[in-house]
């Protein structure tokens, strides 16, 4: 958090990206390698605050696929997975709640009487 913290203030992020403006993804990765040989961050967090720099001035994104991990997941799935086949096993909420409440009426009938 320290050396996070340290980046964020020293603004260096800020001056190398207003000294290179238009970085592309393999420029944001180079200085990212280069940043990491003083931050001991993750290569991926240092993409991304080169990105949000070099996104701030611009239109925001609608993603950001090296970050969201859980995206990229969902991508894989649907490109490399039977996604048809895991699509047809899959059910619906309604279906969901409908199998709940059968069962639930079921136990409900079968259960003994109170007194």
């Amino acid at each position: 958090a320290k050396l996070y913290a340290s980046l964020l203030d020293s603004g260096k992020i800020e001056q190398y990206v207003e000294k290179h403006p238009g970085m592309t993804e393999d420029d944001i990765y180079s200085y990212a390698e280069i940043l990491r040989r003083s931050y001991s961050l993750e290569s991926r967090i240092l993409r991304k605050l080169i990105r949000n720099e070099c996104d701030r001035a611009k239109p925001s994104r609608l993603y950001d696929l090296d970050y969201d991990l859980q995206l990229k997941e969902a991508l894989n799935i649907i490109e490399h997975e039977n996604f048809a086949a895991l699509i047809s096993k899959a059910k619906t909420l309604k279906q969901i709640e409908t199998e709940r409440n059968a069962k639930e009426e079921k136990d409900a009938s079968s259960a003994p009487a109170k007194k």
